[in-house]
């Protein structure tokens, strides 16, 4: 998966889970950032995951220079809630043809990345508002 997209797909599935049960699912923290909404610190979070051996990172080879983030083993369905896997779901079916160029567009027109400032934190109180249900 490339790493902008996943970064998209993330903002919105702790958003959408936001606004039906008034929590993220990650804790993350979320900040306006030039292509569209990214984890505050998120290369420090890849880091981590790849120095623990949880992803690896590759270079990606397309129009635009990037990272594809591959998971080193299958992920825990367990881990999640009901609630929560039905909003991760969600999220993946309605992006599922999405490129990352395409998903980082569709981010630049939400509120909450519009009325924030490059590096500012984008509040949750905007999840209320997201363009996806």
């Amino acid at each position: 998966l490339v790493k902008t997209k996943l970064q998209k797909l993330l903002y919105y599935a702790d958003n959408l889970h936001y606004k039906r049960y008034g929590y993220s699912i990650t804790g993350l923290a979320y900040i306006h950032n030039h292509f569209g909404p990214v984890p505050a610190n998120h290369d420090l979070i890849c880091w981590v995951l790849e120095t623990v051996g949880a992803i690896e990172l590759k270079p990606y080879k397309g129009p635009y220079e990037g990272e594809i983030i591959v998971p080193v083993e299958k992920g825990d369905r367990e881990l999640f809630s009901d609630e929560e896997l039905d909003v991760i779901l969600t999220v993946a079916e309605y992006f599922k043809d999405f490129t990352a160029s395409r998903i980082s567009d569709f981010s630049h027109r939400e509120r909450g990345y519009l009325e924030t400032a490059q590096k500012e934190i984008i509040p949750f109180s905007y999840a209320n508002d997201l363009k996806l249900d």
